[in-house]
């Protein structure tokens, strides 16, 4: 079914009629005032929007150099400060290695003066095989000690996380071992000997008085028999090498 077409036919010429019918004057007026509302019609529909959007457009094209300055001027400053940073941290660097290197001398120049690891067994059984008189009892080695590593740890913040190595030093998770750092450790025996106390004193003298030193732990003197006495003695070396002679 087709829908029914509006009847604008004689509508339009009724209004025609009405519009010859009107005076040159009228006629005048009501051009006028159709040509004013199809003006304010097209103001409202194209020419204000137009004008609003040319005018956005406008405000956005002058402001654009004061944006692209400000643009600029924040780029120029993270570069420069990018560069202070990048600056300080290679002097840290600096620091830092010229510290790792004088660390590395002195660790280097304690052990050169320090019994090595590697003759401290049989040194020790040499200087009691020049004493006669005394008789060994136990000689045992200690755990090493990473010496390096407790250091480390004592730096680290408390209420972190820690965990016990195998040679009893405390160490934090992930806080030491992830870290590439030099190590020293602490190499230690335990020896118990028996004789007179003279005896006893003249070993702790030719150990004292060695070209290369020892580092002394701690030290009991028990009388077990006048004039027999034990003494229990540890003693230790540092050395840059993890291994040595385990007894």
């Amino acid at each position: 079914m087709k829908a029914p077409r509006l009847a604008l036919g004689p509508w339009w010429r009724q209004q025609r009629q009405r519009f010859d019918s009107l005076q040159r004057r009228e006629r005048l007026l009501v051009v006028t005032a159709a040509a004013a509302a199809s003006l304010m019609l097209a103001d409202a529909l194209w020419l204000t929007p137009a004008f609003k959007a040319w005018k956005a457009v406008h405000q956005r094209e002058a402001s654009l150099p004061a944006v692209m300055a400000k643009t600029a001027a924040e780029v120029q400053r993270v570069a420069e400060t990018a560069l202070a940073q990048q600056r300080q941290l290679q002097a840290e660097l600096t620091q830092l290695r010229h510290r790792l290197q004088d660390g590395e001398a002195a660790m280097r120049e304690i052990e050169a003066n320090l019994v090595g690891p590697d003759r401290m067994l049989a040194l020790l059984e040499q200087m009691l095989a020049s004493q006669g008189q005394l008789r060994v009892r136990e000689m045992k080695s200690l755990p090493r000690t990473d010496l390096v590593a407790v250091a480390a740890v004592a730096a680290v913040t408390t209420g972190t996380t820690g965990t016990t190595s195998t040679n009893g030093t405390n160490l934090t998770t992930g806080a030491v071992a992830s870290t590439a750092r030099p190590a020293l450790y602490r190499h230690g025996i335990e020896l118990t000997v028996e004789g007179s106390f003279g005896d006893l004193v003249r070993y702790l003298e030719a150990l004292e008085n060695m070209p290369q030193r020892l580092l002394w732990g701690s030290m009991q003197l028990k009388v077990e028999q006048h004039p027999k006495a034990l003494l229990t003695l540890r003693v230790y070396t540092l050395s840059v090498d993890r291994h040595w002679l385990e007894i």
